[in-house]
């Protein structure tokens, strides 16, 4: 897997992955690369993230864990 790097209007690199695969092997894939899952604080990063992938759905780093 070779990941489309974009470099955002922040300075931030994001790398996209054409490969389908499931949010936990997504998570996997980033930290085995030394990065991690996006994390989106706010409606101006969403639109920037619609912007980069064209609308694609995208996973994020949000999880809900049990207590």
């Amino acid at each position: 897997m070779i990941p489309d790097r974009k470099e955002t209007k922040q300075g931030a690199d994001q790398y996209s992955l054409s490969d389908k695969m499931v949010w936990t092997a997504a998570r996997d894939y980033c930290r085995q690369t030394h990065t991690d899952l996006i994390s989106l604080r706010n409606d101006a990063e969403y639109q920037m993230v619609q912007e980069i992938t064209n609308g694609e759905n995208v996973y994020t780093g949000l999880f809900r864990d049990p207590w």
